[in-house]
């Protein structure tokens, strides 16, 4: 036992050894873990200023955003934020922020010089060794916006002009720290008065018209920001004008309503004047206005038309229209196709009684109306002439006029032209003549003819033969009969054939053996014809004969007789009647006496106790006339050498006013016309000169309203005309008004 005791003890021993070893290591690892040393903190609240003084509280708003800054050897596990000892916010991962709502925090505002309640804002930072850095500090919590009120300026205000003041109060519970003041997102200067009183003036004419935002922001210390904002409108123009009765450089003839449209966007029209020239026409608050402008109350001349327009805030707008007044002479309506296709030219004017141009228009193939005008300021009873001019172009030219004298301003005041019912040519045929051998020295006192409204055919001695040209006219239907009359007039035999119109073809003969005699009568006209000169009287008769009415009314007519000679005064006038038509139209003229009539001719006619001579020099025609009941003149111009020019000029005038003519001037337009040499040299030839009375009607004021208004014809106008004439070739010429028309 003792032999193994001393290697025990040496066990025991190293046993020993080796546990000192094991706890002096463990004790020195114990030393190094242990750590008591608390984190580096610090922390800034965004949008606070650094304290200028130490005793500075700084003044947070309703969310605080914190950035803190906490640094440790062993690691910051969190980062805590406190107020008044209560836990708000918590972060554990850096960087670190924290972001507090406080709204449920608010510092009282105990006076003015006292901002309330201090709260203590405590930031904590904890290591990872449990080890925990605080740092503190004292806020003021404002929670409450800025105001801003008793802003002047309402929504929806209209401002205008330079001087417009705008004031409000911008107040908070602390202090407001920036305040501005924005005009459609542009900064405007404002006035700080006191008691938190501000001010601007607000120049309206720097800005358009329109809605614009006036914006006010109010911001406190802790950021509180509060934006008012007013819409308003600036108007700086006064109402719009829109005025189209009248157009600049109108010419105002007729009654015209002035009636302007007024709108403003923005105001309210609160007055309105129209003036002419000087005077003023119509003064009103109404929005809508109107004035009828009779042109005869005024002068003629320039004019102009001035209209002013006023709103609510005094704003004024100005429109002007430049016209001229004239008086209205006559206007003439002229349908399709009135004008003939030779015509090159087609004028219509106006003079006045000693022959003065007032007005001339052209005339077109599409013009449908024209009206003449004058700035002469002549009145109702003042007369003048109208005068149709035509000019053909071709083989040779031609003019033809016609002039109406005595027309006042009412009377015919229009002018209907009818469309003419012009024919055209259907066929030409020579028709063969059998059952009589007519002698060539018999040819001279032998009349073949077949004359109607749409026909026309004469008979050849030379060649036994007649042509006869046929008509039709798109208008109307043509005739149904051709008339044919044979006269001899060294027996007075009178015989005449009725034909069918579609027997006339090209293998017909016409046998004159078929020819009547039935319901021919011998009449005898009688006159009580003066016969100063010694002279016989001529005169001439021509009978048309209508089938029925409507013949009658479409002047359809078949010529019955057409012969004249020298009128016996004792015995008379010797013709052949054909009793069998419907009814008659006849034109007779015995020495200087005519008439033309509906009806049969009648036995006897009582000339008028009228006279009648004329004198022409210097283009005025002097009448010498007497008696009474004549109401119409005419005068028929016409060239005499009409192989390489043709002019005719009728001038249509009141016989029982008129004694003097004065022939209207010949405007620049008519310069190259054939008939202008002659009027400017004074050469023209009157061919004829006649009064006479037109038993439907009174008086040339009449024959006015009535023929010429209506584009009536002779024959349309009176079933009854009479008259005297007075010529160069002692046959009556009868030319209708208007022959321009009508003929050509």
């Amino acid at each position: 036992m003792q032999s193994n005791q001393p290697n025990l003890i040496i066990k025991n021993v190293n046993l020993l050894l080796i546990i000192c070893l094991i706890i002096f290591s463990c004790d020195k690892d114990l030393e190094e873990e242990i750590d008591t040393i608390p984190p580096v903190l610090s922390f800034e609240i965004e949008g606070v200023k650094k304290a200028e003084t130490p005793n500075e509280i700084p003044i947070v708003g309703n969310k605080m955003e914190i950035n803190i800054n906490a640094d440790d050897e062993k690691g910051i596990s969190k980062v805590e934020a406190y107020i008044n000892d209560t836990k708000v916010a918590e972060d554990k991962t850096a960087p670190f922020k924290l972001s507090i709502d406080l709204n449920s925090f608010n510092s009282i505002k105990k006076s003015t010089a006292n901002k309330g309640e201090v709260f203590s804002l405590k930031i904590v930072a904890q290591d990872n060794s449990g080890n925990t850095a605080v740092s503190e500090q004292e806020i003021y919590i404002d929670n409450t916006l800025p105001t801003i009120s008793k802003v002047s300026l309402e929504e929806g205000t209209i401002l205008n002009g330079t001087e417009n003041t705008i004031s409000f109060i911008a107040e908070d519970d602390q202090d407001i720290t920036n305040l501005e003041v924005f005009l459609n997102n542009e900064t405007v200067e404002f006035e700080t008065l006191e008691d938190n009183n501000y001010s601007l003036n607000f120049d309206s004419t720097k800005f358009e018209d329109g809605e614009k935002t006036l914006k006010i922001i109010a911001e406190d210390a802790a950021e509180n920001t509060t934006i008012y904002e007013v819409k308003f409108i600036t108007d700086n123009t006064g109402p719009e004008i829109t005025f189209e009765d009248i157009k600049e450089e109108d010419i105002v003839i007729e009654n015209t309503v002035i009636k302007p449209a007024l709108k403003d966007l923005y105001s309210e029209i609160d007055s309105v004047q129209i003036k002419l020239n000087d005077s003023i026409l119509l003064n009103s608050v109404a929005s809508e206005i109107s004035f009828e402008l009779n042109p005869d109350d005024y002068s003629t001349g320039e004019k102009q038309i001035r209209i002013t327009a006023k709103d609510k805030l005094g704003n004024t707008s100005v429109s002007t229209t430049n016209f001229k007044i004239h008086r209205k002479l006559i206007t003439i309506n002229i349908p399709e196709e009135a004008l003939s296709s030779t015509f090159s030219r087609f004028y219509i004017f106006s003079s006045n009684y000693e022959g003065k141009i007032l007005d001339i228009k052209e005339v077109l193939n599409n013009t449908r109306s024209i009206t003449l005008t004058t700035e002469k300021n002549i009145n109702k009873e003042e007369s003048f002439m109208l005068t149709f001019a035509a000019l053909s172009s071709g083989y040779i030219d031609s003019s033809y006029l016609t002039t109406f004298q005595d027309l006042t301003i009412n009377n015919p005041s229009e002018v209907n032209i009818k469309t003419p019912k012009r024919e055209i040519q259907e066929a030409r045929k020579r028709i063969q003549s059998t059952g009589v051998n007519f002698e060539s020295t018999l040819g001279s006192v032998i009349n073949v003819n077949a004359y109607g409204s749409d026909y026309n055919g004469q008979y050849s001695n030379n060649t036994n033969e007649m042509w006869i040209e046929l008509y039709e006219n798109t208008q109307q239907p043509v005739s149904s009969k051709i008339y044919f009359s044979y006269r001899n007039h060294n027996n007075y035999n009178y015989k005449y054939l009725l034909l069918d119109r579609d027997s006339i073809t090209d293998d017909f003969k016409l046998d004159y053996n078929q020819f009547k005699t039935e319901g021919i009568e011998r009449r005898t006209i009688n006159a009580a014809v003066s016969n100063t000169s010694g002279e016989q009287n001529s005169m001439t008769l021509v009978i048309n004969g209508y089938l029925d009415e409507n013949d009658f009314i479409n002047n359809k007519f078949n010529m019955l007789w057409n012969f004249g000679g020298n009128f016996d005064n004792y015995n008379g006038f010797n013709y052949d009647f054909n009793s069998n038509f419907y009814k008659y139209r006849y034109d007779l003229s015995i020495g200087n006496y005519f008439t033309k009539s509906v009806g049969e001719p009648k036995e006897f006619y009582n000339i008028p106790a009228w006279t009648l001579d004329y004198t022409f020099t210097n283009n005025q025609i002097n009448i010498n006339k007497t008696g009474a009941g004549h109401a119409v003149g005419n005068i028929y111009i016409e060239n005499n050498n009409q192989s390489q020019e043709v002019y005719k000029w009728k001038i249509i005038f009141n016989s029982q006013k008129n004694e003097k003519i004065i022939l209207p001037e010949l405007p620049n337009e008519l310069n190259t016309w054939n008939i202008n040499d002659d009027f400017q040299n004074q050469n023209l030839n009157i061919q004829q000169v006649d009064i006479r009375k037109y038993h439907s009607i009174e008086n040339y004021d009449e024959y006015l309203n009535k023929s010429l208004k209506e584009n009536l014809n002779n024959s349309q106008t009176s079933d009854l005309i009479e008259g005297i004439f007075s010529n160069q070739h002692k046959a009556f010429y009868d030319v209708e008004d208007f022959f321009l028309f009508k003929y050509y």
